[in-house]
């Protein structure tokens, strides 16, 4: 499934695109799964700005290289690496990911949409509330480009609040939500538990990389996609 969707900005003559490409396929003994996720910050309407081509080699080209070019920026990718040998009942989750989008992505979009964003002042006066309605606006920001593709994702903002992706879209290979944790770092925030769970989630991949099997050989591959994607228990939040 591929899908590009432009945000008009309704104060600005500005608009954002976004490009989504996702793949899921299970098989009787394993899972394919793969996305990549970029977007373009037009400053200027035209009548000529769109390019497939160049949509097109992002697509086939590699995860690393997607977005690199034409103003194109990338926000995140994620597949399952099937290149080690392991297939059949060997077959294991070995989650490939990697996160881009940097604060001043964030802000840039923000101000292409909305213009630009108030600045919180620079003293230890600054109320928390001023200072979370600054970060939840950030985080929104986000959150709107992944809905202009179909990715319903809620982002924690404190403490008291989960992160939950309720699309059927996985941005994530494994129960961890580094997505969300990794918007917060993007947009100047950390919860608590965010330190504690990157931790983990670093010690299960290099696991996962040394070729642990998380699943004994009678689980299913419909077992497996619940596993990872319908139970967030393993991770605190």
């Amino acid at each position: 499934m591929t899908t590009l969707t432009r945000i008009y900005s309704p104060t600005r003559p500005t608009y954002v695109d976004v490009h989504f490409t996702y793949h899921s396929r299970s098989r009787w003994q394993s899972f394919e799964w793969s996305y990549k996720l970029g977007f373009k910050i037009y400053s200027r309407p035209g009548s000529d700005d769109y390019a497939p081509s160049i949509l097109k080699r992002f697509e086939s080209g590699s995860f690393d290289n997607a977005y690199s070019s034409d103003g194109w920026r990338p926000i995140s990718y994620g597949f399952y690496d099937d290149q080690q040998g392991w297939s059949g009942r060997q077959w294991k989750r070995v989650e490939e990911a990697n996160f881009s989008l940097g604060s001043n992505d964030v802000q840039d979009i923000y101000k292409a949409l909305w213009g630009p964003l108030e600045e919180l002042p620079k003293s230890s006066g600054t109320s928390n509330e001023a200072s979370l309605k600054h970060r939840r606006a950030l985080v929104n920001t986000v959150r709107v480009l992944l809905g202009a593709v179909g990715i319903d994702y809620v982002i924690a903002i404190t403490d008291g609040e989960v992160d939950n992706s309720r699309s059927s879209f996985a941005l994530e290979g494994s129960s961890d939500r580094w997505f969300a944790r990794e918007t917060r770092k993007a947009c100047g925030l950390q919860l608590k538990l965010d330190p504690g769970n990157e931790a983990r989630a670093q010690e299960d991949r290099q696991e996962e990389r040394r070729g642990r099997e998380d699943y004994g050989d009678d689980s299913s591959d419909s077992e497996h996609w619940r596993e990872v994607h319908g139970n967030d228990n393993d991770y605190q939040y």
